[in-house]
Protein backbone atom coordinates (compact mmCIF):
# COMPACT_ATOMS: atom_id res chain seq x y z
CA UNK A 1 0.00 0.00 0.00
CA UNK A 2 1.25 3.43 -0.99
CA UNK A 3 0.98 6.73 0.40
CA UNK A 4 -0.23 8.08 -3.02
CA UNK A 5 -2.98 5.55 -3.69
CA UNK A 6 -4.10 5.02 0.59
CA UNK A 7 -6.54 7.54 2.46
CA UNK A 8 -3.71 7.41 5.48
CA UNK A 9 -4.43 9.94 8.39
CA UNK A 10 -1.43 12.13 9.06
CA UNK A 11 1.49 11.47 10.86
CA UNK A 12 5.58 12.19 11.52
CA UNK A 13 7.81 11.81 8.88
CA UNK A 14 11.73 10.17 8.84
CA UNK A 15 12.96 12.72 10.46
CA UNK A 16 10.47 14.09 12.73
CA UNK A 17 10.65 10.26 14.47
CA UNK A 18 14.78 10.65 14.29
CA UNK A 19 13.21 12.83 17.75
CA UNK A 20 11.61 10.31 19.31
CA UNK A 21 13.56 6.94 18.38
CA UNK A 22 14.93 6.50 22.15
CA UNK A 23 11.45 6.62 23.36
CA UNK A 24 10.24 4.60 20.56
CA UNK A 25 12.76 1.55 21.46
CA UNK A 26 12.76 1.93 25.40
CA UNK A 27 9.03 3.67 26.46
CA UNK A 28 7.03 3.04 23.03
CA UNK A 29 3.79 3.70 24.92
CA UNK A 30 5.04 7.68 26.05
CA UNK A 31 6.22 8.01 22.61
CA UNK A 32 2.73 7.32 20.84
CA UNK A 33 1.19 9.53 23.69
CA UNK A 34 3.19 12.05 22.69
CA UNK A 35 2.48 11.89 18.79
CA UNK A 36 -1.10 11.69 19.39
CA UNK A 37 -0.63 15.23 21.23
CA UNK A 38 0.44 16.32 17.56
CA UNK A 39 -1.48 14.58 15.36
CA UNK A 40 -4.52 12.78 17.24
CA UNK A 41 -5.64 9.88 17.91
CA UNK A 42 -5.39 8.14 15.20
CA UNK A 43 -2.01 8.49 13.12
CA UNK A 44 0.18 7.24 10.91
CA UNK A 45 4.01 6.33 10.84
CA UNK A 46 6.55 4.49 9.20
CA UNK A 47 9.06 1.97 10.69
CA UNK A 48 11.32 1.09 8.39
CA UNK A 49 9.60 -0.35 5.07
CA UNK A 50 7.02 -1.25 7.48
CA UNK A 51 3.89 1.33 7.68
CA UNK A 52 1.98 1.35 11.09
CA UNK A 53 -1.57 2.83 11.92
CA UNK A 54 -1.72 3.60 15.61
CA UNK A 55 -4.77 4.16 17.14
CA UNK A 56 -3.70 5.55 20.66
CA UNK A 57 -7.36 5.92 22.39
CA UNK A 58 -9.80 3.59 23.93
CA UNK A 59 -12.57 5.17 21.72
CA UNK A 60 -11.04 4.86 18.16
CA UNK A 61 -9.78 1.48 19.35
CA UNK A 62 -12.90 0.32 19.82
CA UNK A 63 -14.45 2.18 16.82
CA UNK A 64 -11.99 0.26 14.87
CA UNK A 65 -12.32 -2.75 15.91
CA UNK A 66 -16.05 -2.67 15.64
CA UNK A 67 -16.60 -2.55 11.64
CA UNK A 68 -12.83 -4.18 11.16
CA UNK A 69 -12.77 -6.73 13.48
CA UNK A 70 -11.76 -9.91 11.51
CA UNK A 71 -9.26 -7.98 9.60
CA UNK A 72 -7.79 -7.05 12.80
CA UNK A 73 -8.14 -10.31 14.65
CA UNK A 74 -4.70 -11.68 13.21
CA UNK A 75 -1.54 -10.80 14.29
CA UNK A 76 2.25 -9.37 13.48
CA UNK A 77 4.75 -12.02 14.08
CA UNK A 78 8.31 -11.10 14.15
CA UNK A 79 10.83 -12.51 11.98
CA UNK A 80 11.78 -15.15 15.32
CA UNK A 81 8.48 -16.42 15.27
CA UNK A 82 9.60 -18.71 11.99
CA UNK A 83 13.03 -19.63 13.41
CA UNK A 84 11.03 -21.75 16.50
CA UNK A 85 10.62 -25.22 15.54
CA UNK A 86 7.14 -26.06 14.29
CA UNK A 87 5.84 -22.92 15.17
CA UNK A 88 4.12 -22.22 11.48
CA UNK A 89 5.16 -25.37 9.65
CA UNK A 90 2.90 -28.08 11.85
CA UNK A 91 -0.50 -28.56 13.31
CA UNK A 92 1.20 -27.73 17.17
CA UNK A 93 1.67 -24.30 17.61
CA UNK A 94 -1.82 -23.19 15.39
CA UNK A 95 -2.48 -20.06 17.12
CA UNK A 96 0.60 -18.31 15.74
CA UNK A 97 -1.36 -17.91 12.19
CA UNK A 98 -1.49 -14.56 11.15
CA UNK A 99 -4.64 -13.82 10.03
CA UNK A 100 -8.58 -15.18 10.78
CA UNK A 101 -8.43 -18.05 8.64
CA UNK A 102 -9.53 -21.97 8.42
CA UNK A 103 -6.35 -22.33 11.16
CA UNK A 104 -7.37 -19.46 13.08
CA UNK A 105 -11.18 -21.00 13.63
CA UNK A 106 -9.71 -24.04 14.20
CA UNK A 107 -7.54 -23.30 17.12
CA UNK A 108 -10.49 -21.37 18.51
CA UNK A 109 -12.72 -24.14 18.44
CA UNK A 110 -9.68 -26.47 20.39
CA UNK A 111 -9.83 -23.58 22.92
CA UNK A 112 -13.59 -23.30 23.43
CA UNK A 113 -13.40 -27.58 23.91
CA UNK A 114 -10.62 -26.84 26.07
CA UNK A 115 -12.34 -24.35 28.12
CA UNK A 116 -15.96 -24.94 28.21
CA UNK A 117 -16.02 -24.84 31.72
CA UNK A 118 -14.42 -21.42 31.89
CA UNK A 119 -17.04 -19.60 34.60
CA UNK A 120 -16.23 -22.61 36.81
CA UNK A 121 -12.31 -22.02 36.12
CA UNK A 122 -13.12 -18.55 36.61
CA UNK A 123 -14.98 -19.11 40.11
CA UNK A 124 -11.96 -20.64 41.32
CA UNK A 125 -9.66 -18.35 40.33
CA UNK A 126 -9.31 -16.01 43.57
CA UNK A 127 -8.87 -19.19 44.96
CA UNK A 128 -5.98 -19.91 43.21
CA UNK A 129 -4.43 -16.74 43.37
CA UNK A 130 -4.31 -16.46 46.45
CA UNK A 131 -2.86 -19.43 47.18
CA UNK A 132 -0.20 -18.71 44.80
CA UNK A 133 0.54 -15.19 46.34
CA UNK A 134 0.12 -15.96 49.71
CA UNK A 135 2.90 -19.04 49.30
CA UNK A 136 4.59 -16.13 47.44
CA UNK A 137 4.56 -13.79 50.75
CA UNK A 138 5.24 -16.71 53.24
CA UNK A 139 8.71 -17.21 51.32
CA UNK A 140 9.37 -13.88 51.10
CA UNK A 141 8.95 -13.29 55.23
CA UNK A 142 10.94 -16.40 55.59
CA UNK A 143 13.33 -14.83 54.05
CA UNK A 144 13.14 -11.67 56.21
CA UNK A 145 16.84 -9.87 56.92
CA UNK A 146 18.58 -11.98 53.88
CA UNK A 147 19.23 -11.25 49.84
CA UNK A 148 16.08 -12.30 47.66
CA UNK A 149 16.37 -12.69 44.39
CA UNK A 150 13.04 -10.83 43.42
CA UNK A 151 13.57 -12.01 39.20
CA UNK A 152 13.26 -15.26 40.47
CA UNK A 153 10.52 -15.42 42.42
CA UNK A 154 8.19 -13.28 40.07
CA UNK A 155 9.04 -15.49 37.84
CA UNK A 156 8.28 -18.50 40.27
CA UNK A 157 4.92 -16.59 40.98
CA UNK A 158 3.97 -16.75 37.39
CA UNK A 159 5.01 -20.31 35.92
CA UNK A 160 3.19 -21.10 39.14
CA UNK A 161 -0.12 -19.21 38.19
CA UNK A 162 -0.49 -20.93 34.50
CA UNK A 163 0.27 -24.24 36.06
CA UNK A 164 -2.77 -23.85 38.60
CA UNK A 165 -4.77 -22.61 36.10
CA UNK A 166 -3.68 -25.88 33.55
CA UNK A 167 -3.00 -28.59 36.10
CA UNK A 168 -4.25 -27.23 40.18
CA UNK A 169 -0.44 -27.68 40.48
CA UNK A 170 2.40 -25.77 41.14
CA UNK A 171 4.66 -25.82 38.37
CA UNK A 172 8.19 -24.60 40.83
CA UNK A 173 9.55 -24.29 44.28
CA UNK A 174 10.37 -20.84 45.58
CA UNK A 175 14.54 -20.84 46.45
CA UNK A 176 14.96 -24.44 44.98
CA UNK A 177 19.05 -24.82 43.50
CA UNK A 178 18.83 -24.89 39.53
CA UNK A 179 14.63 -24.98 40.20
CA UNK A 180 13.79 -24.77 36.04
CA UNK A 181 16.32 -22.81 35.55
CA UNK A 182 16.37 -23.54 32.29
CA UNK A 183 12.98 -23.33 31.28
CA UNK A 184 12.96 -19.90 32.85
CA UNK A 185 16.22 -18.69 31.08
CA UNK A 186 14.83 -20.09 28.06
CA UNK A 187 11.40 -18.36 28.15
CA UNK A 188 13.60 -15.10 29.21
CA UNK A 189 15.48 -15.07 26.37
CA UNK A 190 13.50 -15.55 23.64
CA UNK A 191 10.74 -13.18 25.44
CA UNK A 192 13.23 -10.57 24.89
CA UNK A 193 14.18 -12.05 21.02
CA UNK A 194 10.48 -11.38 20.48
CA UNK A 195 10.20 -8.09 21.75
CA UNK A 196 13.31 -6.80 20.24
CA UNK A 197 12.39 -6.35 16.20
CA UNK A 198 15.07 -7.16 13.96
CA UNK A 199 16.22 -6.14 10.77
CA UNK A 200 13.80 -8.05 8.38
CA UNK A 201 11.15 -7.03 10.84
CA UNK A 202 11.46 -3.23 9.29
CA UNK A 203 12.98 -4.17 6.10
CA UNK A 204 10.96 -7.16 4.77
CA UNK A 205 13.02 -7.31 1.72
CA UNK A 206 16.45 -8.40 3.53
CA UNK A 207 15.27 -11.67 4.51
CA UNK A 208 17.25 -13.65 3.04
CA UNK A 209 20.69 -11.86 4.14
CA UNK A 210 19.17 -10.64 7.69
CA UNK A 211 21.95 -12.25 9.89
CA UNK A 212 20.62 -11.44 13.15
CA UNK A 213 17.97 -13.36 12.54
CA UNK A 214 19.82 -16.63 11.24
CA UNK A 215 21.88 -15.98 14.10
CA UNK A 216 18.41 -16.28 16.32
CA UNK A 217 16.97 -19.37 14.67
CA UNK A 218 19.95 -21.46 15.46
CA UNK A 219 19.70 -20.24 18.78
CA UNK A 220 16.18 -21.96 18.66
CA UNK A 221 16.88 -24.37 17.11
CA UNK A 222 19.57 -25.39 19.66
CA UNK A 223 17.85 -24.47 22.32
Amino acid sequence: MFEASAKLPPGPNAWQLLWSISQLKNKPHVAFDNLAKIYGPLFSMRLGGRLLVVASSPATAKAILKTHDRVFSGRFLPSICYAIPSTLQSYKMRSTSKECNGIFEYVNCIVADLFSTLREVESKGEARKEKVLMEMVDYVVEKEGEVVDLDDVFKTTLCNIFANVVASRNLLRYGSCGNGDMAKDLVTEIGKMMATPGLVDLFPVLRRVDFGGKEKERFCNGR
